[in-house]
């Protein structure tokens, strides 16, 4: 698994840093079975997570009172409640496998050591910062400006992975919408029948 870290900073900066087994020497592997939670509503996050397989949730409960998923984490990208890590606030939102998982996790007192003694971690999780914006950002504009029919298109355009291996439960959930809207539309659009004749 620490290779596959190895590779996706090198991959990510460019060229192979120095002290880079150090940085690879304060990550932890966890395995996670499924709906394993990695972080609960309220709790006070102190880990970043790095997925090497599998897929994590980041879900909060919407004014409705039903649960709504802010994010997902695929294979080779990072995961934690950043206002919760960064402020060491009760999270407003919470962490879990939704598939058996393995991770590498970072405390926040040796994130935070790496980030101050060595510049090149520094410079790597802006890179991550930069990317959970982007990602988020592009979601929310999805969201607020697409229909519903519109934001299954734009899944499957611009997030392939989630569309193909999630369940339409957590897809629906993702985008906004009741599962059973999600169906209906993703059927409807994947139905290759032409339409019926009308009856003279």
């Amino acid at each position: 698994m620490k290779k596959q870290l190895r590779d996706h900073i090198v991959q990510g900066l460019g060229h192979t840093p120095e002290r880079l087994d150090e940085v690879l020497d304060a990550f932890m592997p966890r395995e996670l079975q499924r709906h394993q939670p990695l972080l609960a509503l309220g709790e006070v996050c102190q880990h970043v997570h790095f997925v090497a397989n599998g897929c994590l949730q980041v879900y909060l409960w919407n004014a409705e009172g039903q649960e709504a998923t802010r994010d997902f984490a695929l294979p080779n990208q990072w995961c934690t409640s950043l206002a919760s890590f960064r402020d060491q606030l009760p999270a407003a939102e919470g962490i879990r496998a939704v598939e058996a998982s393995l991770v590498l996790s970072i405390d926040r007192a040796a994130f935070m050591g790496l980030v101050q003694r060595l510049p090149v971690f520094a410079s790597r999780y802006q890179l991550i910062l930069e990317e959970a914006y982007r990602r988020s950002s592009e979601r929310l504009a999805a969201l607020l400006s697409l229909s519903a029919g519109e934001r299954i298109v734009w899944l499957q355009r611009h997030q392939p992975e989630l569309a193909q291996r999630l369940s339409s439960r957590l897809l629906a959930s993702y985008l906004g919408m009741a599962p059973e809207t999600f169906i209906r539309l993703r059927t409807k659009r994947d139905d290759p029948s032409p339409p019926a004749l009308a009856q003279s």
